[in-house]
């Protein structure tokens, strides 16, 4: 009986480990343009798997030095179309509207 106990007791805090643990996109402010909307959809499924969920990196660089490195939008904008260094292209994948709800995505909330 007692190590039916602990076993539970176990698996119950590991549980709760792991729940603490799940990480998701952040929320898009209210009032935000429908756009940003559309881009969290994007960026939950083709970006946070290598940018991470928040933009905070993995795989491919964060947010902030992807902002530091090109401060022009059309650059960022191309390079998602397009890809480079490692990072796919998206053009045959996404439409012109995703790329760039994405990207205000990006702008606005990360």
């Amino acid at each position: 009986m007692r190590s039916h106990f602990l076993t539970l007791i176990s698996v119950l805090v590991l549980s709760m480990i792991g729940v603490g643990c799940v990480v998701s996109a952040p929320d898009v402010p209210q009032g935000s343009d429908q756009s940003v909307f559309e881009g969290r959809k994007v960026w939950t499924t083709f970006c946070s798997s290598c940018h991470g969920p928040s933009g905070n990196g993995g795989r491919g660089p964060s947010v902030q030095e992807i902002e530091k490195k090109y401060v022009n939008p059309e650059d960022v904008l191309l390079i998602i179309s397009k890809g480079r260094n490692g990072m796919p292209a998206f053009e045959e994948r996404l439409t012109k509207e995703e790329i760039e709800s994405v990207y205000s995505y990006i702008r606005e909330v990360l």
